[in-house]
């Protein structure tokens, strides 16, 4: 995994950060006023992957969420609530979800991936024939991959291609 993908994924979370900006503070940093709206796609919709779509949506990224579960899927449709696993909060309701992997891939600028560490093999491998080139990739499973006991950097090291693990970062830290 390169610096290149550091440096791209700074600029990606830059554009992301929930903390506003005055125009002057955001010309110092950017060299322009203007925010840039990425299409990104948040693989899983757990409390984690949900409450990243959120920080995305709030911050005008168009945000679609993979839903693993279909009742899950069409109640965040419905009702603009995760009411399985982040019961209670209101969701944007430009946060998109699907059950289409292809959906949640194709085109995306930034892909975050927010599955289980359990699932990440089997899922990124569904995923990365959907996944455009220039696609910036953000792991931000926890754990080690039970079988193998690899973390979750050597799975992706399994799953993907070298031009997609080139444009790679991980976000970790502890579970609360």
């Amino acid at each position: 995994f390169s610096a290149f993908a550091g440096s791209n994924i700074a600029r990606v979370m830059q554009s992301c950060a929930m903390q506003k900006k005055s125009p002057e503070e955001e010309n110092e940093v950017s060299g322009t006023a203007e925010h840039t709206s990425l299409d990104i796609g948040v693989i899983g919709a757990g409390s984690w992957g949900t409450a990243l779509a959120m920080l995305l949506a709030h911050n005008h990224h168009r945000v679609t969420l993979w839903v693993y579960e279909k009742e899950v899927c069409d109640h965040i449709s419905t009702r603009h609530e995760n009411h399985v696993f982040l019961p209670g909060v209101r969701l944007l309701e430009s946060i998109h979800p699907t059950q289409s992997l292809l959906e949640a891939c194709r085109g995306q600028e930034l892909l975050v991936s927010a599955v289980p560490s359990h699932l990440v093999r089997k899922i990124l491998r569904s995923c990365v024939r959907h996944v455009e080139p220039h696609t910036l990739l953000v792991s931000v499973s926890k754990g080690i991959e039970n079988k193998t006991l690899k973390p979750i950097s050597g799975i992706l090291q399994d799953v993907l291609p070298p031009h997609l693990s080139a444009h790679t970062s991980f976000l970790s830290g502890p579970s609360f």
